[in-house]
């Protein structure tokens, strides 16, 4: 029969699988310092785990070649607009409206064949800027407030890049009717050139208000409503200042500039469903 003696030296012994454990653990622990000391990889578990936050931190910043290219190629159709002109040279302005009229477009084809939103996608509109700037540089006509046309673009582009998203099966067809939809609303105000009459003061300044290239020209500081081809086509002599005012590049410009990169953004998430024809 046990005594209560016995019982508390039992009580009071240290349990062996315990200190067996914190042996084990300290051993552990030296052994990986050991290891990183003499910089030699750690176990084979701690190894597949490092590997797995390593291999998804490079796939949310890897560059894919494939983007890379399609980007690039976007970025250089811009240059089509340094084809010179009736004056003889780069016109900044003539490069702007090219520019407004492919942003959607290209901004579409970005998205549609998944190309990352960051940092690879803004890599297009980032060298129509520059086309922009080098024909400003070069000509004798200069862009009142060429910086402030950078936020359209780049919205518009974004636009494009999140409608691309927001239809990944759709063929090239799709990208042919955003681009014929950019230029139906880029040639509205045009319309009085082939009309008897020219639409009333309050039809011809809604006309000038949906075109793409009005914003982008107004927000460059253009005179767009004055410049010769739109003040005839347009009739703007009969349109009250009371009627329409011309866009301000500080507010309509960043207007259309949030609200294309947060559509982008929002949509760059989503993963790129494969392409039917």
């Amino acid at each position: 029969m046990s005594t209560p003696s016995d019982s508390n030296d039992r009580a009071g012994a240290p349990d062996p699988s315990a200190e067996e454990r914190v042996r084990r653990d300290a051993l552990e622990w030296m052994e990986r310092a050991r290891r990183a000391e003499r910089g030699e990889p750690a176990a084979l578990g701690e190894t597949a785990d490092a590997s797995k936050r390593h291999s998804s931190r490079a796939r949310a910043t890897s560059i894919r070649a494939r983007d890379l290219w399609i980007v690039l190629g976007l970025g250089a159709l811009g240059a089509l607009g340094l084809v010179p002109g009736s004056r003889g040279g780069a016109d900044p302005l003539s490069a702007l409206v090219w520019i407004t009229l492919i942003a959607p477009a290209a901004g579409h084809v970005a998205g549609r064949t998944g190309v990352r939103v960051w940092p690879v996608a803004p890599v297009a509109p980032v060298a129509w800027l520059v086309t922009i700037a080098m024909a400003d540089a070069v000509s004798r006509r200069d862009l009142p407030a060429m910086a402030w046309c950078a936020p359209p673009v780049v919205g518009l582009f974004a636009l494009g890049f999140a409608s691309g998203r927001w239809f990944p099966n759709g063929s090239w067809r799709a990208t042919a009717g955003v681009a014929l939809v950019t230029a139906l609303l880029a040639a509205a105000p045009l319309a009085g050139s082939f009309l008897r009459r020219p639409p009333p003061p309050r039809v011809a300044a809604g006309l000038l208000d949906v075109s793409p290239v009005t914003l982008t020209a107004e927000c460059a500081g253009v005179d767009w409503m004055r410049h010769p081809p739109i003040y005839d086509a347009a009739s703007t002599v009969d349109i009250d200042p009371s009627t329409r005012t011309p866009y301000e590049g500080r507010l309509a410009g960043l207007v259309v500039f949030v609200v294309g990169c947060v559509a982008a953004s929002v949509r760059g998430r989503s993963p790129v469903r494969p392409e039917t024809a």
